[in-house]
């Protein structure tokens, strides 16, 4: 068989001067830097739970068709700046969580 070169090396992080990979960062409305990651076990049951943001969650399976993500387990959330509607509104951060093993999957795909 034809022997296939190896992949090319992943690009270098947009490391400055001083050690700071600003790849890892990102800027909320008030320009201020926030880890683009969060990543804990989540705090609550209830009403107030986080619901998995995959559109194919894989625990929805075991939680009887719901993607919430219960008390306890470990979630990684995404910051996202969203956009308000009008010229005046600057948006908020919102964070979108994903069951751990989710996540994973999401990047596979």
């Amino acid at each position: 068989p034809p022997k296939v070169p190896p992949p090319p090396p992943p690009p270098p992080p947009n490391v400055s001067d001083n050690g700071f990979d600003e790849t890892r960062y990102m800027k909320d409305q008030n320009d201020q830097l926030l880890h683009k990651w969060k990543i804990d076990y989540a705090a609550r049951a209830g009403g107030g739970r986080a619901m998995c943001k995959d559109t194919d969650c894989l625990e929805r399976h075991e939680q009887g068709g719901v993607k919430f993500i219960e008390k306890g387990h470990l979630r990684i959330g995404r910051r996202v700046l969203m956009k308000g509607h009008g010229s005046d509104d600057e948006g908020h951060i919102a964070v979108m969580y994903y069951h751990a093993r989710c996540m994973f999957n999401v990047f596979l795909r």
